[in-house]
């Protein structure tokens, strides 16, 4: 089932990196992958699943040549959440304390992984119960920032990092690009939601890590760039991602099925049911009521309501 290249070798106290490839831009890839080993972790584990170009991301392995990747070939794409499970389950039998999530295209700061490691431990030892941490995001198209986000009742608060004084900010959710999480954690909570396959798994693990008592926490200075959907375009005075039809129906679908989920609270829920309905319009005059994109988000509407699950 896989293909791996040289032999872990963990620390006693110490932070693995999952990064998930699906059809990646190959030179793109390339200097990402030089940029993780500059971030502090120890060891990187590509989880690749079942790109087309997959003899590519090999041959950029090998060229790399460090002993502190390995290479996992699915062969299949059987979905973010499982690749982003499988690999956490490698980190584990090498009993690294920290896993790190971070998308195929995002672009890390040198030692983002190290810090945000030492801000999970302080927070531990401060006696918070700790589910993940993660940095604030930009852009790296428009170079704007990506604001953080709480609910308060049915009503979304967005969180401008920046404008906050405190460095150490408390979400509800964090994108998982980027976020590191403890082990033990991940082994009392639970793994990611694999038949959400993409989409809403980060969000649905973090309300399942606070109905636990666990917390969720942004660090205001450490940043990533990173690019969500495929273009920002303006629609009804307000700027929205663009993704293909196919990642249309999945956040249209998870976005039901969270407004379904008890995990989720009911001012969340009802967040969810109403904001996928009211702005499913917004984006369909956005990408002009392609038909490609009417028929996705009806789709994702009545198997999020019918509570279809899993890959398309």
């Amino acid at each position: 089932m896989n293909n791996a290249f040289n032999k872990v070798s963990p620390d006693a106290s110490s932070i693995a990196t999952v990064i998930v490839t699906f059809n990646p831009e190959i030179s793109g890839l390339k200097n990402s992958l030089n940029l993780h080993l500059q971030t502090g972790s120890n060891f990187l584990f590509i989880i690749d699943n079942g790109s087309k170009n997959f003899p590519e991301i090999e041959h950029i392995i090998h060229k790399i040549n460090s002993k502190n990747i390995l290479l996992v070939n699915l062969n299949n794409n059987y979905g973010l959440a499982y690749a982003q499970n499988y690999g956490t389950s490698l980190a584990k039998k090498e009993n690294y304390e920290f896993i790190a999530f971070f998308d195929q295209d995002s672009t890390p700061s040198e030692n983002i992984v190290r810090l945000l490691a030492q801000e999970a431990n302080a927070l531990v030892a401060s006696g918070i119960k700790l589910g993940a941490v993660g940095p604030t995001h930009i852009d790296s198209r428009t170079n704007s920032e990506y604001p953080l986000t709480k609910f308060l009742g049915p009503f979304l608060l967005k969180v401008w990092p920046h404008s906050q004084t405190k460095t150490v900010i408390e979400v509800d959710f964090l994108i998982s690009s980027g976020s590191l999480i403890p082990l033990r954690s991940i082994n009392n909570i639970g793994p990611m939601r694999t038949d959400f396959f993409i989409d809403g798994i980060d969000i649905e693990w973090c309300f399942r890590s606070k109905n636990m008592g666990y917390k969720i926490f942004a660090i205001r200075d450490l940043i990533l760039f990173h690019s969500i959907g495929d273009k920002r375009v303006n629609s009804l005075g307000k700027e929205i991602s663009v993704h293909s039809p196919t990642r249309r129906y999945y956040i249209t679908r998870n976005s039901i099925l969270l407004a379904r989920s008890r995990i989720l609270p009911i001012g969340a829920r009802i967040w969810f049911l109403f904001s996928t309905i009211l702005k499913s319009p917004q984006f369909l005059i956005a990408v002009r009521f392609k038909r490609d994109y009417v028929f996705a988000t009806l789709r994702g509407l009545w198997h999020g309501f019918c509570g279809k699950t899993g890959s398309i």
